[in-house]
């Protein structure tokens, strides 16, 4: 089945409910919209979901932009572990949702969505960047982690892709309610592939479809573990690691090599967690089917392990990078150059990250939609607008009137500032403008959160994007650095790795 792409949807989106919905219940709802009366919509890799909502109820509705041939039968296997009449534990944890086989008319075509029970509150990554000075929340954060694994084990079940925008944070950080089900393990589907194998930064770099069992998170809740323990140790690790949503102190970079991982090292310098993290390398370095118990970090029960972690240093002009630089960065989603708008028009309702730097910050008041009222907005151009054209990032009143970090807001000193943001391309619009009779071409991303943009340097920025800068770094490659451990001391690393793998 070809499904529709993003733009489609939006366009349907606009239209009647009662026209595109069989749903009783959604036909009488109506989709959550931004100040530029576009539908809010989030997008990921497998979906794209709107926000209905009536006077008594909210719900999601996901809209495939790809979906496995046996979608169907997968869900009504999933619904039957995650039913939320089974227990009180079952309906603090999950969502109720419905898979519709006619569930929206698409140019006179019905194709299926999940209609589900819209979970109200902050995402894991949205609660960590308001959080990740308080320990107390920390902490709160850590246990409830904690029984999430175990409820997971106990109910003989595994979500397949525990990361920061599947769980949505409640209580102080004391609840935690999981969604998105699409690469759901549950016993009935055992002789099944995963659909999915889970955002890259919060997954063990030898994960693949061929593995698909009830321990599918276990990595993902030992990383999580040791992350938060270090931001509860040193919580400027949040900045220096540039953390967001996208990545929690670590990157697939990282897990894919943490003995010249430059936050391994970091880590491994405090006392109290260098056992957790040698432990942690030990965990990214063995095959994906080594992974331990969580139960072995939760209760500290770690192996004698000391590493020698060298991040390797390449100089570039005058400034030293303390980064690894051997392995290209591997962002979840492409990485696009915020500057060339002609490449950005090719993910057009597609989620990318952008990184560029900023050209000018418009900042100012005006209407939106069918308000009088003034409200405030900021773009941020990665381009001028000279030639009619222009792509920028823009923070709608919603997002600038919410925050109660305002000093988090750009403003026009931001202007020459490198960035990076992981949203949807929306659509192009010709907005009208008194300088151009043919209107000014705009593309976009609309910010949802302040957390999602995130202020990097130059060589952060470059080393993204696979550039170099100005002096070529094969001038400056580093010696490699053999790991030490005590009874691995005369190996190097690939012989390291062959005989970890073999444990």
């Amino acid at each position: 089945m070809l499904l529709p792409n993003l733009e489609v949807y939006l366009r349907v989106i606009n239209e009647d409910p009662k026209k595109i919905f069989k749903d009783f219940e959604l036909q009488r709802c109506t989709v959550e919209k931004n100040a530029l009366q576009v539908p809010k919509v989030r997008t990921g890799n497998f979906a794209s979901i709107f926000k209905y909502y009536s006077a008594e109820k909210m719900f999601g509705v996901r809209c495939f932009l790809k979906m496995p041939k046996n979608i169907k039968s997968r869900y009504s296997e999933i619904a039957k572990t995650t039913d939320t009449s089974i227990s009180k534990d079952h309906a603090k944890t999950f969502i109720r949702f419905e898979y519709l086989e006619e569930g929206i008319l698409v140019d006179h075509t019905w194709f299926p969505v999940l209609k589900m029970e819209w979970a109200e509150g902050e995402t894991l990554g949205e609660f960590i960047n308001r959080e990740f000075r308080n320990v107390k929340s920390l902490i709160n954060l850590k246990n409830s982690l904690q029984w999430l694994k175990n409820f997971l084990q106990r109910s003989q079940c595994a979500h397949g892709d525990i990361q920061p925008g599947n769980l949505i944070i409640l209580n102080k950080g004391k609840d935690i309610k999981l969604i998105d089900y699409d690469g759901m393990y549950v016993n009935d589907l055992d002789h099944s592939d995963s659909f999915e194998v889970g955002h890259k930064n919060f997954q063990h770099p030898g994960r693949s479809e061929k593995y698909f069992s009830k321990n599918l998170d276990w990595f993902s809740f030992i990383q999580l573990e040791v992350a938060i323990s270090a931001l509860i140790e040193n919580s400027n690790l949040w900045e220096e690691t540039y953390s967001d949503e996208e990545g929690i102190i670590f990157r697939s970079g990282d897990l894919k090599d943490p003995l010249g991982s430059e936050t391994f090292h970091k880590i491994s310098l405090n006392a109290k967690l260098s056992p957790s993290i040698n432990q942690f390398a030990e965990v990214c370095l063995r095959g994906f089917e080594k992974i331990p118990d969580p139960d072995l970090f939760y209760k500290k029960h770690f192996q004698e392990l000391k590493y020698d972690f060298q991040p390797k240093k390449i100089k570039q002009s005058s400034v030293i990078i303390t980064k690894n630089k051997d392995i290209p960065y591997d962002g979840e989603y492409p990485v696009v150059d915020g500057n060339d708008r002609t490449a950005i028009l090719n993910f057009i309702g597609k989620r990318i990250e952008i990184i560029g730097q900023i050209i000018t910050v418009s900042v100012g008041k005006k209407q939106f939609g069918n308000s009088i009222r003034l409200a405030p907005y900021i773009y941020l151009n990665f381009s001028s607008i000279s030639a009619g054209e222009v792509f920028r990032v823009k923070f709608l009143p919603d997002v600038i009137e919410g925050s109660k970090l305002s000093s988090l807001l750009p403003c026009e000193k931001w202007a020459g500032k490198w960035i990076t943001i992981t949203e949807t391309v929306q659509p192009q619009q010709l907005l009208t403008h008194p300088s151009f009779k043919s209107g000014l071409h705009e593309v976009s991303v609309i910010v949802k959160n302040l957390n999602q943009v995130k202020v990097i340097d130059k060589s952060e920025a470059l080393y993204r994007k696979n550039q170099k800068e100005e002096v070529n770094q094969k001038n400056f490659r580093a010696t490699p650095q053999l790991p030490k451990r005590s009874s691995l001391k005369n190996l190097k690393n690939k012989n390291v790795l062959d005989v970890l793998k073999k444990m």
